[in-house]
């Protein structure tokens, strides 16, 4: 069972330990007896920081020059990782503590969310549903609408509520005009009172 209390000594023995970078943290709780959290809790109040061994330290020199030089030579990254057996943030953060320029097609990527930002306008102008143009083109929402709007594309909404404005407007002129002539045949000049319903 891990000791809770942490004498002086061992306290001097865990900051020693920690100094020496050859023990890890589970390795100096494991040795001195002591929770991990007794550890970093001493370590904490020296002022030392933890440092655990990242995936890249684990991979070791050789792996991280190899896959270097693969990378600089123009490999495929997906071969690169099949190979180390790695995730593409292990091979990514191996470069970057490498200091290597990651590659990237910038010209192909922006064509390409050009076209789809394209595909995304000609298939909402042509009326169909936002959960269609969201699955075909990726586009959520209100980033389809930041779209529009760039191009000063009046969104579908806007021009049902227009629409709606103008129908409304239409049938109040209607029945304003109705009124009118109601009140002339009947030779009055006052108002009467409308039976047409709103």
């Amino acid at each position: 069972m891990a000791v809770t209390t942490i004498t002086p000594q061992a306290e001097m023995e865990i900051i020693e330990m920690a100094r020496s970078e050859q023990f890890s943290p589970d390795a100096i709780a494991a040795e001195v007896g002591c929770s991990l959290s007794a550890v970093r809790r001493v370590l904490l109040k020296a002022g030392i920081e933890l440092h655990r061994a990242s995936k890249v330290d684990a991979l070791g020199p050789e792996i991280v020059g190899d896959i270097v030089s693969r990378y600089n030579a123009g490999e495929k990254v997906k071969s690169i990782i099949s190979q180390h057996g790695i995730d593409y943030n292990t091979l990514y953060a191996a470069l970057a503590q490498a200091q290597v320029d990651v590659r990237v097609r910038a010209d192909y990527l922006e064509g390409a969310m050009e076209q789809r930002k394209r595909q995304a306008v000609a298939m909402y102008e042509a009326g169909e549903p936002l959960w269609r143009i969201k699955s075909e083109t990726g586009f959520h929402q209100p980033t389809l609408h930041g779209i529009l709007h760039e191009l000063g594309i009046t969104l579908r909404r806007d021009r049902a509520r227009e629409r709606r404005a103008n129908e409304n407007h239409a049938e109040s002129e209607w029945r304003d005009g109705d009124a009118r002539l109601r009140r002339a045949g009947d030779g009055s000049s006052g108002l009467v009172e409308e039976s047409v319903p709103r």
